[in-house]
């Protein structure tokens, strides 16, 4: 049986009657709301724990976008959040945008978990840190990553690049499609520009009052009409 307290969040997860007001908050790092069902308002959620540590920390353990989110910024912030076991949705991702931690916190990243070795790369990749990711090439063997790759000569960190470039086979291990990482079955591939470079995450884009009405459909609310207005365009980078 449900505790009050579960009983209550899950009745917030399932409520989606959100102001533009408290959507605006949530991205300065505001008070979170009572609702958290309505899809503008989690995205703007995720974006303003990604942008303000400590902001949220008591839906840890809710939903995965949330604990990922939670995870990622943690990080960010130099505090590495023990998430042993946790599924792949929670694990993070981008630990480098909106901003990069310092080169220790990776350090002891990789140290802690070595599956999320390519995203400690990548990390070095846009702040510059070429020294640990020269000791992450020749302690855990990291392949030459594409994406990394093509995230240094962005970023302007060419020793990196370089480094990759130089050698005669390269590979896709980073998806920035599906957030995750191939670490079994790796396969050589070539910069081909699908790379979400951290630049285009600083691309904005801006939202509208939602005009849906929802139904709970296996604990999950759904849109009842096909020409709702959920209020934002599903962008691809």
């Amino acid at each position: 049986m449900a505790t009050t307290t579960e009983a209550s969040l899950n009745e917030r997860l399932l409520t989606a009657k959100c102001s533009r007001r408290a959507c605006l908050a949530a991205l300065r790092g505001g008070e979170v709301e009572q609702a958290l069902g309505d899809p503008v308002y989690r995205l703007c959620l995720i974006r303003g724990i990604r942008y303000h540590y400590g902001l949220g920390e008591e839906l840890r353990g809710t939903l995965p976008v949330f604990n990922r989110a939670l995870n990622a910024r943690s990080i960010m912030s130099n505090v590495i959040a023990s998430f042993e076991g946790c599924p792949d949705d929670e694990v993070p991702y981008c630990v480098w945008h909106p901003e990069t931690a310092l080169q220790e916190t990776y350090r002891e990243l990789a140290r802690r978990y070595p599956k999320m070795v390519y995203q400690v790369g990548r990390a070095c990749a846009v702040a510059g840190y070429t020294q640990l990711y020269t000791q992450l090439y020749n302690e855990l063997d990291i392949l030459p990553d594409v994406h990394i790759a093509q995230e240094a000569r962005k970023c302007g960190n060419l020793a990196i690049f370089e480094d990759i470039m130089s050698w005669t086979v390269r590979y896709s291990i980073m998806n920035d499609y599906t957030l995750s990482t191939n670490l079994d079955k790796p396969h050589s591939a070539h910069l081909n520009g699908d790379t979400c470079a951290r630049w285009i995450l600083d691309v904005k884009q801006g939202f509208k009052d939602a005009d849906c009405e929802y139904e709970e459909e296996d604990g999950k609310l759904v849109s009842m009409g096909v020409w709702d207005e959920q209020g934002y365009d599903d962008n691809m980078f």
